[in-house]
């Protein structure tokens, strides 16, 4: 069991270096400049494209369904209708040429740290079963870029999406819904519901309704966690680190401390232009 934490500790640590070079794809000019070019004009056209063309050409249920944190009437705004604008392939071809397109110049000086943290992240996911996460599995089957900038950020897509599929499983086994989900954490962190509730179409009344679910549990009182709250908040993200382990076993230690090396420099380089505001929508911390 002790060995189980230590790993979800350090799966977690990782998690906050690797998710702000995945992130540029949504907030970099290089990557909303990429969209553009094949027809995604506005934000969450983009963002839906992007993070769906691995599937194919999703409906819009099974959007809402991969992607959990979003009202479906909201993901129906962008979804089926993004396919007649771009076909997947192109979609996805667009999306890691303007992610690498962020990343070249900011890393230039660190190419052989590039490639070599590129070379870890693919060989602790690539191997791994794909049963259960179904955004990691669409994203596992993409050919391994040449580039290395491309693939810095493709393997850091690997291992966020597969981090991300095991959340929405440790939130459905704390009978935690995706409205709910949003106010859990915010009641967690502090943070304003004006950071996250437009981002992702729950109404005022889905919201209210979400925090009545949760008062009713006795997990937050007011908008603040209770000591119960505190517990479940802590057992839902123990279970995500440790759903989260799997790439690290397939590593082992020596090299999964080589990574952290490679990426405790490489991710500061990236948050320190700029490029992901903090606080965000995704609520990932700076590293």
């Amino acid at each position: 069991m002790d060995q189980l934490n230590a790993l979800g500790t350090r799966s977690h640590e990782l998690w906050r270096l690797f998710e702000p070079l995945h992130a540029v794809t949504y907030f970099s000019a290089e990557s909303r400049d990429a969209f553009e070019a094949i027809g995604l004009r506005g934000f969450w056209r983009g963002y839906f494209a992007g993070r769906l063309a691995p599937l194919g050409s999703a409906s819009a249920s099974l959007a809402t369904a991969c992607l959990f944190g979003f009202h479906p009437d909201f993901v129906a705004r962008a979804v089926p209708e993004i396919w007649s604008t771009c076909s997947p392939a192109d979609t996805i071809a667009a999306r890691r040429r303007g992610a690498a397109a962020c990343l070249r110049p900011i890393l230039a000086d660190a190419t052989g740290s590039v490639a070599r943290c590129a070379e870890l992240l693919r060989a602790g996911i690539v191997e791994l079963h794909p049963g259960g996460r179904p955004l990691f599995g669409a994203n596992l089957s993409i050919d391994w870029p040449d580039d290395p900038f491309e693939a810095l950020w493709q393997g850091a897509t690997l291992w966020r999406e597969h981090r991300g599929d095991g959340h929405i499983v440790a939130l459905g086994a704390a009978a935690v819904g995706p409205c709910a989900a949003h106010v859990l954490r915010l009641a967690a962190d502090g943070s304003d519901r004006s950071t996250i509730q437009p981002h992702r179409g729950w109404s005022d009344d889905d919201w209210s309704d979400a925090q009545a679910e949760l008062t009713d549990r006795e997990w937050i009182e007011g908008e603040r966690l209770t000591p119960l709250g505190r517990d479940a908040v802590a057992s839902i993200a123990d279970m995500t680190n440790r759903l989260a382990i799997d790439p690290l076993v397939s590593l082992g230690s020596e090299r999964t401390t080589e990574l952290e090396r490679l990426l405790d420099a490489l991710a500061p380089m990236v948050t320190d232009r700029g490029v992901i505001p903090y606080p965000n929508a995704m609520g990932v911390p700076r590293p």
